[in-house]
């Protein structure tokens, strides 16, 4: 597997009434359902709390999944349980309640695997648990790392209320823009070195040329054909090339 994935949320019980039937103990909650789904396609990570009176079953339901569950705290307080009953006809929850049980004890605490993974999946749970674990994420949130963050707006009473639903490194931003880069080579300029660079960074929008010469009076310029993703570490490789006299922003 090519990378692995952190979820941090819930580990619940389940009592459900539908038109089809009752159920109590369910095993369910966000990192869980997310855990499983994702657990076909990469090392997923939990992050969660449950009760010292399910903890086994969930961890047989885990391993049997692959999931690694080393941030799984078991407490000797109950799992917390959800009761709710379906209406088919209006498609909502209804006559629903809970038992809270250990979960106001939890605290987000990813482990070093968990924190170091390239992708977080931030679960149902209170704003300020979700911001606990976007602190703890070295992938994201690098001491120093320039990030544009995707908030939503919500106006309460007198109070705008910010929610932030998404964490992007501002340089990987940056280099799906649209931008220019031309670089010219003197003699003997790594010409090939710049072809491989370049070629591991297509996929972009920016246009790149690339200024060539062919003898001591002349010179080509080249437009690479494609688009590349140009942002600061790309220029500082480029200007780091044997050869290369000048970089250009276009």
């Amino acid at each position: 597997m090519a990378w692995d994935i952190a979820v941090a949320g819930t580990v619940h019980l389940d009592e459900i009434t539908t038109p089809a039937g009752h159920r109590t103990d369910q095993l369910g909650g966000s990192a869980v359902y997310f855990a499983l789904a994702a657990a076909r396609y990469a090392t997923v990570h939990l992050n969660a709390i449950v009760g010292d009176d399910s903890a086994a079953l969930f961890a047989e339901l885990l391993d049997s999944a692959g999931v690694r569950r080393e941030g799984l705290v078991v407490s000797d307080r109950a799992t917390f349980r959800w009761h709710a009953r379906h209406d088919f006809d209006r498609w909502v929850a209804v006559d629903t309640s809970s038992e809270e049980g250990c979960d106001p004890l939890w605290r987000p605490d990813l482990p070093g695997d968990a924190a170091a993974a390239p992708v977080l999946f931030v679960a149902s749970m209170r704003p300020s648990l979700q911001r606990e674990v976007l602190a703890q994420s070295r992938e994201l949130l690098d001491d120093g790392a320039p990030l544009l963050v995707t908030v939503d707006v919500r106006a309460e009473e007198e109070t705008l209320r910010l929610t932030a639903q998404r964490f992007d490194p501002l340089d990987k931003i940056v280099a799906q823009a649209a931008a220019g880069l031309k670089v010219v080579l003197g003699e003997g300029g790594a010409l090939a070195q710049f072809q491989q660079l370049m070629t591991r960074e297509s996929g972009g929008r920016g246009r790149v040329t690339v200024v060539v010469p062919v003898s001591a009076a002349r010179e080509v310029e080249i437009a690479l054909p494609g688009g590349f993703k140009i942002g600061p570490e790309i220029l500082r490789a480029v200007r780091g090339l044997p050869g290369v006299l000048e970089v250009q922003d276009l």
